[in-house]
């Protein structure tokens, strides 16, 4: 959850600094929902929406929690888990983000006006101080920002690759009874169209069959953990929305999004 964790601090840095200087800040779950939009630093518009937590349960390591009255949920509308959200809790004027423990958090607003808030905030990513601008927006507006912003299409389309990979290494094996030494096996049997091993996001025309998806060799397939043993791993660099994360394709079919800074499972 770490990767989610991280953009999150920057949405923090919003609330933190949305009042102006000297004045008491006092928010309320219901203070905050709605729909928000910001230009991040990637160059694209993104939409966010903020409902109350209260009565929503959380998974925090192995235990089940209730959310409190004073948190809120966060739906960033092209995060390529639709039904993830971040969870925040409101204390003394500030949000902390976490899974269970108080995550730091680094912003400062430079301008509080009509046109938005421009925030200076922390990227967790880099390490480095990066601005950009949040504005309140309405339903309608935030969905078809979502609705223009091909970000999560090309998202979305990268893992359809992944699940075409999957389903050519299935029927690979259940015809010879192995798993395949190299993705080249695959093609042109189980995959006709080599456009599916290029990453849609990075664009480009098809050089290598492991110039974006990179194959682990020697994965058991009767692992006894093959939630854990990863058999596809996307190379790193081609996501940067809504943190910097390349997909991991697992053994049991899963396909799951990691940070790059995460050490992949293999």
């Amino acid at each position: 959850m770490k990767q989610f964790i991280k953009f999150a601090l920057l949405l923090a840095g919003i609330f933190l600094t949305a009042a102006p200087a000297g004045a008491k800040i006092n928010w309320t779950p219901e203070d905050l929902s709605g729909y928000y939009k910001f230009a991040f630093w990637d160059g694209n518009t993104y939409a966010f929406r903020i409902v109350p937590g209260e009565g929503r349960t959380r998974r925090i390591g192995q235990e089940v929690v209730k959310m409190p009255t004073d948190s809120v949920r966060v739906y960033v509308l092209e995060t390529p888990n639709k039904e993830h959200y971040y969870w925040g809790k409101l204390e003394g004027g500030k949000i902390y983000f976490s899974d269970g423990e108080r995550s730091p958090v680094y912003a400062e607003a430079i301008k509080n006006g009509e046109g938005g808030i421009l925030i200076r905030a922390l990227d967790p990513n880099t390490d480095e101080v990066r601005e950009f601008t949040v504005e309140r927006a309405t339903k309608e507006e935030a969905e078809r920002i979502t609705r223009e912003n091909k970000v999560g299409d090309l998202n979305n389309a990268c893992m359809q690759n992944l699940e075409a990979i999957n389903r050519a290494i299935g029927l690979y094996m259940k015809e010879h009874e192995r798993m395949p030494d190299s993705l080249e096996e695959l093609y042109p049997d189980y995959v006709q169209d080599k456009q599916v091993f290029v990453c849609p996001v990075g664009g480009g025309e098809f050089q290598d069959f492991e110039q974006d998806y990179s194959y682990v060799r020697g994965v058991d397939p009767q692992s006894e953990n093959p939630h854990d043993e990863c058999i596809i791993i996307e190379s790193k660099g081609n996501h940067v929305f809504p943190w910097r994360f390349h997909y991991e394709l697992r053994l049991d079919g899963t396909i799951h999004a990691v940070a790059d800074r995460e050490r992949s499972r293999h």
